[in-house]
């Protein structure tokens, strides 16, 4: 599948030992959904809240804060990523990088999903459509990428939005 799990075991290494510095280089592009793994989600969103209290995380205060996500049952069943993770040792200045890799990765899932919604819509098709129609499916998943993307840098809206009211 299409992942990058020891970036992602970094990320996650990299709170832990950096803190709100980490933190800061990759939360503009990284949340608990771009990472592949379920337990590397958890585990993001547990370290995330113990940086909103935080500036550094210890192993007390990451277990309190999935605790309180109710979280805890998942994160005691995965102490040795726990050891793990705070064995590793990440260049401050690597952050970044890792965090663009998972993103694009995360990028990659999605466009794949999407195309693979557009290629059922096409099989369900029976050739009385409209070519236009056609093209609309396909071309259908690389505007919402685009999209996406979009939103991530920044909150636009479409030119015509809102004018069938505004006539």
């Amino acid at each position: 599948m299409i992942e990058d799990i020891e970036s992602e075991k970094s990320l996650l290494a990299a709170l832990f030992e950096h803190g709100k510095n980490a933190l800061l280089d990759m939360a503009d592009i990284i949340k608990a959904e771009t990472f592949k793994g379920h337990i590397h989600q958890v585990f993001y969103l547990c370290l995330h809240k113990s940086l909103e209290k935080s500036d550094t995380v210890s192993v007390p205060l990451f277990l309190s804060s999935a605790h309180e996500l109710s979280l805890d049952d998942i994160v005691k069943d995965n102490n040795e990523l726990i050891e793990e993770l705070k064995s590793r040792s990440i260049d401050l200045s690597h952050v970044r990088l890792l965090a663009k890799k998972i993103a694009k990765l995360d990028l990659v899932r999605t466009s794949i999903n999407k195309v693979k919604q557009a290629q059922i819509e096409l099989q369900k098709l029976t050739g009385e459509e409209t070519t236009n129609s056609i093209l609309s499916i396909v071309e259908k998943p690389g505007y919402e990428v685009q999209k996406l993307l979009n939103s991530c840098e920044e909150n636009g809206e479409l030119i015509g939005e809102g004018i069938e009211d505004y006539i």
